[in-house]
């Protein structure tokens, strides 16, 4: 009997070590599993003023599409960005309009603080030129030589790229983005470097940990979070991380975690979406990009004949309109106008935020 009970005793704590064992080891299988991709460095929180930031500076986007013989209007504005001239394998492309407009830009923009882009967009490029030394070489040299040629203070990098963050290329884009803040700061130039809104939401290729201890200053992209190609909703919503998964509010404490306020600038995107849609409110094509004063001509001033509806979303703050066009098809735009950046903006402030910038002249 006795020698009963004790098999029994002895059995029951197999089982208990082995239950132990076995959840350890699935424990383990399953951070395996769900590590997944590699990540950006782990958050490093940043204590920013226990004050709401007073003294704003404002900057002005130009792109070089609307650059004219016309003088370019821009008061009120503390700095104007000229967007700006593009990189091949070789250095600068000297045969797109960017670079063949930098002299009109420089007759008819009178602002003494002057900024130039260096618009790296075209995915395929700028994978190539990340795994060329030469290449990027010649790239800081050239945009080094047209900044000091053409009068303007400072480069701003706009480097966009959409790719999985693997550790190879998350190095890759540090180093290019360090080696030329350097290369900057050594010619006497200021030096930005933008980041998607979205950089952490969508796990873009960007350590910003990294970045920020060799890049100066920082312009994060709050707008376009809602995609051409995907279903309708805000630029980018002030709130409503339950409704639309990420907003700006969180957006800026994830930035914050990294980045002191004094080197973080809010950039709005004075636009929108238009997409057309289906009865149930989804994209029915991908949707067309209108500028607010666009919006304001074409739409709103036409709103008794296109039947629209307009309305201010709480969450977002930004303004929705649905209407019918000439062929009976539905639509509906998103887009951010005065009032919404207004909300927006003093948020950043109250978080220490005192810079921000507007894309893009002639848009609003």
């Amino acid at each position: 009997m006795r020698k009963g009970a004790l098999l029994l005793v002895l059995l029951l704590l197999f089982l208990v070590v082995f239950s132990l064992i076995l959840q350890s080891v699935k424990g383990k299988i399953g951070r395996d599993f769900t590590r997944g991709l590699p990540r950006v460095s782990d958050p490093v929180v940043t204590t920013g003023p226990s004050v709401a930031q007073e003294k704003v500076t404002r900057s002005l986007f130009v792109p070089y599409w609307t650059v004219s013989n016309a003088q370019i209007d821009t008061s009120g504005y503390d700095t104007v960005i000229y967007f700006g001239i593009t990189p091949t394998l070789e250095g600068i492309d000297e045969n797109e309009m960017g670079y063949k407009k930098l002299a009109l830009f420089q007759q008819h923009v009178r602002s003494s603080d002057r900024l130039l882009t260096l618009r790296m967009l075209d995915r395929e490029t700028n994978l190539a030129i990340l795994k060329s030394k030469d290449a990027q070489e010649a790239i800081i040299e050239e945009t080094i030589i047209l900044a000091k040629d053409y009068g303007f203070s400072g480069v701003v990098l706009d480097l966009e790229l959409s790719a999985l963050p693997f550790d190879s290329l998350l190095r890759q884009v540090t180093e290019f983005s360090s080696n030329f803040s350097q290369s900057i700061k050594e010619n006497d130039l200021s030096f930005a470097m933008t980041l998607y809104g979205d950089t952490f939401y969508r796990l873009r290729p960007f350590d910003v940990k990294a970045l920020e201890k060799n890049v100066p200053s920082f312009l994060i992209m709050a707008y376009d979070f809602h995609k051409a190609a995907g279903n309708p909703g805000p630029n980018f919503p002030l709130s409503g991380k339950d409704t639309y998964g990420y907003d700006y509010q969180t957006m800026l404490t994830s930035f914050l975690q990294y980045i002191p306020p004094a080197k973080l600038g809010i950039i709005y995107g004075m636009y929108g979406y238009d997409w057309e849609i289906n009865s149930s409110g989804k994209a029915v094509t991908s949707a067309k990009a209108r500028s607010y004063q666009e919006i304001e001509k074409n739409i709103i001033a036409r709103c008794s004949e296109l039947e629209c509806k307009r309305e201010k979303d709480m969450q977002s703050t930004e303004m929705k309109i649905t209407y019918t066009d000439t062929e009976n098809k539905k639509h509906v735009i998103w887009f951010e106008d005065q009032e919404s950046v207004k909300k927006k903006e003093a948020l950043a402030k109250k978080m220490g935020i005192g810079t921000f910038s507007f894309w893009a002249y002639s848009y609003f």
